[in-house]
């Protein structure tokens, strides 16, 4: 059953509460990352125009706010490193759609989309990174997993995420991808011997049936 407009901003509401406490409980004892929820922020200088809202912004800590007065938003100068977004449903194509651009051009490493319901995203966790001045997706965010530069994980299991603190990306990236893999091929060989053994104890039965020898 699909919700309704109020359960839907409900869910992002708390959805959004939830990774910038999280974040937030999780930096305090470094101190080396800002978390700012629900900023409105303008990211191209060229574009004042181009102002749009973001659920989870993350700085690194003692970076410059660059607050503009008459637009009640953050300025061009702010610089976030990773951006976390929790599916509008009123607005999604905004936040799948032109965001990522605008983002891309303004330099924001990380972008992150998440929905909670499953409704509008498939899959639900979608997450790219800057490479070469474009957004390449990450290949552990299909499985609900999100390793940070800013060193965090976000880990979303149905309408419900954890965080916790990861080491080097790329690292953790590649060590998620093994383990997957392994276990992939570790169920492969389980089949394969299962398959080995059901074949010798039918081919003994019929074997013995027909007064032969098994091999």
């Amino acid at each position: 059953m699909r919700g309704t407009g109020m359960d839907h901003a409900k869910q992002h509401d708390a959805a959004v509460e939830a990774i910038a406490s999280g974040l937030r409980s999780l930096f305090a004892p470094g101190g080396e990352w800002s978390v700012v929820s629900g900023a409105r922020w303008q990211p191209l200088a060229d574009f004042p125009n181009y102002v749009y809202t973001f659920d989870v912004m993350v700085l690194e800590a003692g970076g410059r706010l660059d607050w503009d007065a008459a637009r009640n938003c953050l300025g061009p100068e702010v610089r976030p490193v990773t951006i976390i977004d929790i599916v509008r449903h009123d607005d999604w194509e905004t936040e799948f759609y032109d965001k990522p651009d605008v983002l891309s051009q303004a330099g924001v490493y990380e972008y992150c989309l998440w929905d909670p319901t499953a409704e509008r995203l498939r899959p639900p966790l979608q997450a790219v990174r800057l490479w070469e001045s474009a957004y390449r997706p990450l290949r552990t965010s299909p499985h609900g997993v999100f390793f940070s530069t800013a060193g965090f994980c976000l880990d979303v299991r149905g309408p419900t995420v954890e965080l916790s603190r990861c080491g080097r990306c790329g690292d953790e990236e590649e060590l998620f991808t093994c383990r997957r893999l392994l276990a992939a091929a570790v169920g492969r060989a389980d089949r394969g011997r299962e398959e080995v053994a059901g074949l010798t104890a039918k081919i003994a039965r019929l074997a013995a049936k027909l007064g032969g020898a098994a091999p």
